[in-house]
């Protein structure tokens, strides 16, 4: 990806890079199957975390979305003769 993509979508990836962190977060920090507090606890974190990745990744569509809805530039430069 080109430096000037990087810049037209640096909100996007922020948002995206903010979810995966999120799920890798939940994904690292599993506890012990046989332990059954801290496996409710880990469950309800999971489900707080789903919601915010989703909401995460709304706000991602949505400036995407309005991005795509801008008109383009179609002006000209017209040098005087």
């Amino acid at each position: 990806m080109s430096e000037k993509n990087k810049l037209d979508f640096k909100l996007e990836i922020a948002l995206l890079d903010k979810a995966q962190n999120e799920l890798f977060e939940a994904i690292a920090s599993k506890p012990d199957p046989n332990d059954i507090e801290a496996m409710r606890l880990y469950l309800d974190n999971v489900y707080m975390i789903m919601n915010k990745c989703v909401t995460l990744i709304k706000d991602t569509k949505n400036a995407l979305q309005n991005k795509q809805a801008e008109p383009p530039l179609t002006e000209t430069y017209n040098s005087p003769a």
